[in-house]
């Protein structure tokens, strides 16, 4: 009985996760309230907030959901660029960085600021926040050490490190995506894949060294 009951709270849950990204995605997130999304789920406002506390938690819920997992995708990914980390790390950063595209930049500026504002003083949507963040980083970290066992990257590369490493160039990039309105997408997709290259200089194993 109790597996059926929390199999009801998940389909709900998702039912109102897809309410939400429709809704943020038509009228976007400042004009969107929870009564709005409550309708689109065909529920009552106090049922919704039983699941999501706060617009901005339901935001950030909605808007990791739509990156997935690409870790799914870690064997392919992998084969297709072959011996080169850096062209697959670029690769990755594009599917997870796909939603910010999406957005426009008076948008996203309106989600930071609300984020921010919102972190120190809520510690549910800290924990969504901090949770996805190394997720993300140990995938990166799974990418790094499958190219170390093939054989890729120097035996002392320290793969968790590293993934920390390339996260700040692409969370660094992102930012200045998002407050400055004379960087195009194109330019951030640029910069992360010049420095990534950058940050794996001396660090790619060449065929027949055996170190």
């Amino acid at each position: 009985m109790a597996g059926v009951r929390e199999r009801k709270k998940e389909i709900l849950r998702q039912k109102i996760l897809q309410a939400a990204q429709e809704c943020f995605l038509t009228d976007g997130f400042a004009d969107t309230t929870i009564a709005d999304i409550a309708a689109k789920a065909n529920i009552g406002v106090g049922t919704l907030y039983n699941y999501f506390p706060s617009k901005a938690i339901l935001f950030l819920e909605s808007y990791f959901q739509q990156l997935g997992n690409p870790k799914d995708k870690l064997t392919e990914i992998i084969h297709q660029y072959g011996d080169d980390p850096a062209s697959t790390i670029a690769h990755i950063t594009e599917i997870y960085l796909e939603p910010l595209k999406q957005s426009s930049k008076t948008v996203l500026r309106e989600i930071f600021g609300i984020a921010m504002d919102s972190l120190a003083q809520n510690q549910e949507l800290a924990k969504i926040y901090t949770y996805n963040d190394y997720l993300y980083i140990d995938f990166l970290a799974d990418v790094l050490q499958a190219y170390q066992e093939k054989g890729a990257l120097v035996y002392d590369f320290g793969t968790k490190d590293a993934a920390f490493c390339l996260y700040s160039i692409i969370m660094t990039q992102s930012l200045f995506y998002i407050l400055d309105d004379t960087i195009s997408f194109t330019t951030v997709q640029e910069n992360i894949l010049r420095q990534i290259k950058l940050f794996f200089l001396g660090k790619v194993k060449v065929k027949g060294d055996k170190k």
